[in-house]
């Protein structure tokens, strides 16, 4: 499928993506419907470009996906090593 590509996974299990804002509507829409044809993927992470709000769709054993809302993330600073 991907001849020669090193940096393509062919079997994930979770991916991870963070959306900008001129692409979350295909990344939520359109390219979501690819990824649920994926036999291996059980998880679809989505990561708000502000970097403030998650949603996490995930994969049943009836292979039917839910979507766990969209949770606040809680940031945290690394304090300055002085």
């Amino acid at each position: 499928m991907f001849k020669n590509r090193t940096d393509t996974a062919t079997n994930p299990v979770v991916i991870i993506e963070v959306l900008s804002k001129s692409t979350q509507d295909h990344d939520r829409g359109s390219k979501f419907k690819l990824y649920r044809d994926l036999p291996s993927l059980k998880e679809y992470i989505l990561i708000s470009f502000t970097g403030v709000l998650m949603g996490k769709y995930k994969k049943q054993a009836d292979n039917k996906w839910i979507i766990n809302g969209n949770s606040r993330l809680i940031i945290r600073q690394k304090k300055a090593l002085q």
